[in-house]
């Protein structure tokens, strides 16, 4: 009687530590900031992301929708992944695309969590003032956005695009522009 008292106990307590997570977790995601703009010039749009196991790479195609921006670069500099010694960085298509990603080779795999991926820096000019960009998923080549678990099974996170507005300008949905 006392050995299924405790398994129960155990049951419920395992039960409550999984509910926990997933409540913490419920979904691995890329989250891409949305920025008001004041001025043209320099804007950074942080990407955090959410992983809810172990992450051995991830890949992440990135294309901007609109006009009157540039990806300049891409820092990660504070985030959960600046310990990983290789992370390929490629701004193509004259600075509409960006294709990056993070390879664990004799580092430890990305642990669960929560926090910032990365640091997107553009250069918006003035035509900006009168609409918005937003920061999309895409593919470049047969890249598209990909997690890749410690025993080697990929899955696409969650996508949540950024955007760059003028909060005086009129926000056309992302469905409109191209």
């Amino acid at each position: 009687m006392r050995k299924l008292l405790l398994g129960g106990i155990y049951l419920l307590l395992a039960a409550s530590i999984m509910a926990t997570d997933y409540e913490v977790y419920p979904q691995d995601s890329l989250i891409l900031e949305k920025v008001n703009l004041g001025s043209p010039g320099t804007v950074a749009v942080t990407i955090e992301f959410v992983n809810s196991q172990n992450l051995a790479a991830f890949q992440i195609p990135i294309a901007l929708r609109g006009e009157g921006a540039q990806i300049d670069s891409l820092s990660f500099y504070n985030s959960r992944i600046d310990y990983i010694g290789m992370r390929p960085v490629s701004i193509i298509e004259d600075g509409q695309k960006l294709l990056f990603g993070a390879i664990c080779m004799m580092e430890e795999h990305i642990a669960p969590g929560r926090g910032l991926m990365a640091t997107i820096y553009l250069t918006v000019n003035d035509s900006l003032m009168d609409h918005s960009i937003y920061l999309d998923s895409t593919t470049v080549g047969p890249a598209s956005i990909l997690f890749t678990k410690s025993n080697s099974s990929c899955y696409m996170p969650v996508f949540e695009a950024g955007q760059i507005s003028n909060p005086k300008a009129t926000i056309e949905p992302l469905d409109n522009i191209k």
